[in-house]
């Protein structure tokens, strides 16, 4: 870093590996249309996330729980029936939940005009943009009701027809397969058995991309008819908002007047008496900015349409879990945990139905002391005093520099040094947002920095000394956030405080050592843990990732062995095919998926059982299934997917045919009329003489009892 703020910057570095690499994993990139660099971010965030991305356990949220100050709850999302880990203050009491639901649930003349409800878990992309940045907005505010694209964390709907899976003892894949799990005498449900311990206990996945970038939106919404609250609870990375126009502003502003006049009402004050002597006095001014700078908004009207209330009526009423019909409700959005750094993304594109036009409304936006107060959660906004936020950077892109504190303009290899006034100027598009430490941070850092200074001086005689261990990942976010949250050793530490066998190879990587002092103020200060004065190897966890390696490295073998008997065979002997008789199989490309990351190391457990029932889809006339051509899946040998069944079971069994799909019954017969014409073809190339065939390529290709 210290090489590229310096004043002697040298060339500069192409992308083009960097943009290859993204065109290969985003379709969307590979043409010559204009993407705008609000997608680029989503994609490229969430790539490095599923490249970077480490498991949290269960028992690794419960060490941290334990501390004092960790301040984290677990509990489950609603919207993914999933464990999250959610700040306490936003789970402590749903009061403040009813009562900020009931505060706004009298606004009945306010009606938003966003579209769409309904959240596709599919996406990967978190954001609270209901689509691509490009797609603009459509005439009017989204406001809270804006799609949230969510990280998935729940598996796949246990939904299937009723088609048959099978039988993995018939004889062209007892033919051409020679699973090193059978010859160990290991059963596909020992592996399965032993699968659900390994992923038992994942909450979810965390990198250094979630931990900068994640924050959590929690959406209320109040039936008006039962007084029924539900919530979800959304992540998000960066917020999508649409500039308002003056006539939703006024709309807005009327709705919050309504219920300031409520209040004061209620409060026995009357404010209407002085609302004449104020226009004499100042609100002519007001009128007279208004009508001369009228085509200019500010950031905070942005986020406040974006979070005002929602009224669901007419198209958009709200499907009441309790009353099970539609009704009139209304919806709110708040934040229940503020992210270390806030993108936000300006909808500079506004589509209706005829046309699409560019907003060029002028947005002001400030490079200090963005206060996100008024959008948070009552219980959170009791506790987080850390609710401030400086602007650190903007598209083109305008940055600023840590270490002299001054801002650049970056178009690509023109580096130009700008003044405040002149990023102030400039139309806003994409800005970055950091999160201000409050002051007792700052004295937090420098009490460690003065004994991280003692400690240097009297570095010799530290190994004579007790010492402490503590993460390197944990040190970076204590010198750079505004605050580091509890001390998180399990980064090279497993769950009985000894080395993480995934890290020993390079576990100096991922630790630095302290002495007492430091330790103790450290852990006194922000809690979390565990200790640790002394490194040994773990002989159970140890145990656990070998197995885990074994695993992959017995099913990658198999796998290849499988494929090369079956292309072989294809080429010589087709008919001890199933591909001669029956149509090719389809698997998941989302299971395939997870299964090629695991065996290659990218995935630390293996993947649960598999899920066809997407490939398949029911007419609703004829009652009949059909194979979907256009559905996400990979074509391959019966012999590969008896395999694949044999070792994590699952299904359907699904053929890629056009067509009535055949029922549970039809594969079984379809099955049973192949079966005895493959064992007569096994037989006959048995007892063939013919030399055309080589023995060494059938001794490769089959096993040894069918070789000549």
């Amino acid at each position: 870093l210290q090489s590229i703020w310096s004043p002697a910057r040298s060339g500069c570095t192409s992308p083009h590996l960097l943009l290859t690499q993204v065109r290969t994993h985003c379709p969307q990139f590979r043409g010559w249309a204009q993407q705008d660099s609000q997608e680029f971010i989503r994609c490229f965030l969430d790539l490095l996330h599923r490249e970077l991305r480490q498991p949290v356990f269960s028992w690794e949220w419960r060490a941290s729980s334990r501390s004092p100050v960790s301040g984290m709850r677990l509990s489950v999302c609603s919207s993914s029936s999933s464990l999250s880990l959610r700040p306490s203050s936003a789970l402590s009491s749903t009061q403040p939940v009813l009562d900020e639901v009931e505060q706004v649930s009298r606004r009945n003349s306010f009606s938003s005009t966003s579209s769409g409800r309904s959240s596709n878990p599919a996406e990967q992309y978190e954001t609270a943009d209901s689509g691509w940045s490009s797609d603009g907005d459509t005439n009017g505010v989204d406001g809270a009701s804006s799609l949230m694209r969510r990280r998935v964390h729940s598996d796949s709907s246990d939904t299937r027809e009723g088609i048959s899976l099978g039988d993995s003892n018939s004889p062209a894949y007892a033919s051409l397969s020679s699973s090193p799990f059978e010859k160990r005498g290991q059963s596909a449900i020992d592996f399965n058995e032993n699968s659900e311990k390994a992923r038992d206990g994942v909450i979810r996945y965390r990198s250094i991309v979630s931990e900068v970038f994640d924050g959590e939106l929690r959406s209320a919404v109040k039936c008006l008819t039962c007084q029924h609250v539900s919530e979800t609870h959304e992540t998000f990375q960066d917020l999508s908002l649409s500039i308002p126009t003056k006539e939703q502003l006024e709309r807005i502003a009327a709705a919050k007047d309504d219920d300031d006049q409520d209040l004061s009402i209620a409060n026995g004050s009357y404010s209407s008496v002085w609302q004449w002597p104020w226009w004499f006095g100042l609100g002519w001014l007001h009128s007279v900015y208004a009508y001369l700078f009228g085509g200019t908004v500010s950031l905070m009207d942005a986020l406040s349409a974006f979070f005002s209330p929602d009224d669901l009526r007419g198209e958009n009423m709200y499907s009441c879990e309790k009353c099970s019909k539609l009704r009139n409700g209304v919806k709110i959005c708040r934040i229940t945990q503020l992210p270390e750094i806030l993108c936000i993304h300006l909808k500079r594109f506004r589509h209706d139905a005829s046309y699409s036009s560019k907003v060029s409304t002028g947005v002001t936006f400030p490079v200090c002391d963005l206060d996100l107060s008024p959008f948070v959660t009552q219980s959170v906004r009791a506790q987080e005093k850390r609710t401030l936020y400086d602007l650190c950077g903007h598209y083109l892109a305008y940055c600023r520099n840590e270490v002299d504190n001054n801002w650049y303009e970056f178009d690509d290899t023109i580096v130009t040094r700008l003044e405040v006034a002149d990023v102030m100027g400039k139309e806003a598009y994409v800005l970055f947002y950091q999160r201000r430490g409050d002051d007792d941070m700052e004295r937090v850092r420098e009490k460690v920095r003065q004994l991280l200074e003692r400690e240097e001086s009297h570095r010799s005689k530290l190994k004579f000394t007790s010492h402490y261990y503590i993460s390197r990942e944990w040190l970076h976010r204590l010198s750079t956030f505004s605050h580091p949250g509890p001390i998180t050793n399990h980064d090279f530490l497993c769950r009985h405080a000894q080395i993480l066998p995934s890290r020993a190879a390079d576990l100096a990587d991922y630790y630095a050592t302290v002495d007492a002092h430091l330790w103790e103020f450290l852990h006194k200060k922000f809690g979390g843990g565990p200790a640790c004065t002394e490194l040994h190897y773990c002989p159970k966890c140890q145990a656990e990732y070998q197995w885990l390696r074994c695993k992959r490295d017995a099913e990658l073998t198999a796998f290849k062995a499988l494929d090369a008997r079956v292309k072989s065979a294809s080429r010589y002997y087709p008919a001890i095919t199933y591909a001669h008789y029956l149509p090719p199989n389809a698997i998941s490309k989302c299971w395939i998926s997870k299964w090629g990351a695991f065996v290659d190391g990218d995935e630390l457990e293996p993947p649960g059982p598999i899920d066809n029932s997407p490939l398949l889809v029911r007419s609703p006339d004829e009652n009949t299934l059909h194979f979907r051509a256009s559905s996400h899946h990979v074509q391959i040998s019966r012999e590969l997917w008896l395999f694949f069944r044999s070792v994590y079971g699952g299904g359907p069994e699904v053929f890629c045919m056009s067509g009535i799909h055949p029922t549970e019954e039809e594969v079984a017969e379809m099955v049973a009329k192949v079966e005895p014409s493959i064992v007569e073809a096994l037989q006959a190339m048995r007892n063939s003489q013919e030399t055309n065939v080589p023995s060494a390529l059938l001794s490769a290709t089959l096993p040894q009892e069918y070789a000549t």
